[in-house]
């Protein structure tokens, strides 16, 4: 079977929905089909590997916005010998314009929601209004070319349903298996930055809509209360926006406090997550649906610490503590793990939630499914 998986951006190292595709296509090559990633020239210095066959073609977007994209130049042969074609994000005008060629060739259009009318909360006031009723349009295009609606949880196929008055399967983020099947490596983050006391860690993209000068706030008032707390900050962003950081944390005297440690791989990143007490999702972004730390964390025992924001609080994962959009109610919510008894009831929770997680194996097994139920 030949699939092509579309979205504007493909760097699967940055985000949900880069690594979705990434890992998908790759356990689907290894199920003995022809797997292709279509997508625009973004991300230059990274070129694919040797598993997915990537296509980049050029775009021309709106400046600070590459979901409204435009494909120029497309591989149409590709398109016309895909037996599947799966786009990645209704808010994707790239994803549309590859979608709409290949459904006027008569291929099946397979799209897979996230943050299913997320931007009517956006915290910029013109995307919220004229971005909001562009999403719309376009979820509503989508729907009407696609054989397949998937969406990652339950929450949002009850949006669909309300909303759009269509159903969509549940296909979630699936877990490395590293994630599941190494021992514990706290040892070995403590060990490389010599760190002995209790850590909250942040791991992610450092953006505004991130709410990281919220985390840096709420550890200024864990402090108050316990002096053998620190913080680190893993991931790549923002220039200015890290500049404000570290003069925020400059300003609030917790230079000795907080670690900056840059882009983690994922052997440092389940180091720091085993070596953390909780990990904390301090996060503005509505658009946030379903993040794939959630099932980071829960692979490694550890709770997540998130706030109410987007779909997080709908997932169902009991080891989810959530808190409100205010650094008082994060640092609550630190404190009230570093309680031993509290922080081993979220550590039971993250059991069970463990316990169900899906590998990327299950879940291209269950993708697979799908697809040959449509082409019947």
């Amino acid at each position: 079977m030949r699939v092509v998986h579309v979205h504007h951006n493909y760097f699967p190292i940055i985000g949900g929905i880069e690594v979705t595709m990434n890992r998908l296509g790759i356990w689907q090559v290894r199920y003995g089909n022809d797997v292709h990633v279509l997508t625009g020239i973004v991300n230059k210095g990274f070129k694919g590997n040797d598993v997915l066959r990537v296509h980049r073609v050029p775009i021309i977007h709106v400046p600070g916005y590459r979901e409204v994209s435009v494909p120029l130049n497309l591989p149409n042969e590709l398109l016309r010998s895909a037996d599947v074609i799966q786009g990645y994000n209704q808010n994707s005008l790239f994803t549309y314009v590859v979608g709409k060629r290949a459904y006027e060739y008569g291929k099946p259009i397979i799209t897979y929601l996230i943050a299913v009318d997320y931007l009517r909360k956006h915290f910029n006031p013109l995307i919220r209004t004229l971005g909001f009723k562009y999403q719309v349009l376009l979820t509503r295009r989508l729907i009407r070319m696609s054989r397949l609606l998937f969406v990652t949880n339950n929450y949002e196929r009850e949006l669909l349903i309300s909303r759009y008055g269509v159903d969509a399967l549940v296909v979630p983020h699936g877990i490395d298996d590293q994630y599941l099947d190494e021992p514990s490596k706290a040892w070995a983050f403590r060990s490389k930055y010599g760190i002995d006391d209790e850590i909250f860690a942040y791991i992610g993209r450092i953006h505004k809509t991130k709410g990281i000068d919220l985390l840096i706030k709420a550890l200024k008032l864990v402090l108050n209360k316990f002096d053998n707390v620190k913080l680190v900050l893993a991931g790549k962003g923002d220039p200015k926006y890290i500049n404000n950081l570290k003069k925020l944390i400059n300003k609030l005297g917790l230079n000795k406090s907080v670690i900056f440690i840059g882009y983690v791989d994922e052997s440092d990143k389940i180091a720091l997550i085993d070596a953390s007490r909780a990990i904390v999702l301090p996060t503005r972004h509505e658009g946030e649906s379903y993040p794939l730390i959630a099932n980071e964390t829960a692979a490694r025992l550890k709770p997540l610490i998130a706030t109410g924001v987007g779909s997080i609080p709908k997932l169902g994962m009991e080891h989810l503590l959530v808190t409100e959009l205010n650094s008082v109610s994060i640092a609550n919510a630190m404190m009230r793990l570093l309680n031993n008894d509290e922080y081993k009831e979220y550590v039971e929770r993250a059991q069970r939630v463990r316990d169900r997680l899906l590998r990327w194996s299950d879940v291209a097994k269950l993708t697979i499914k799908y697809y040959n139920e449509v082409l019947k």
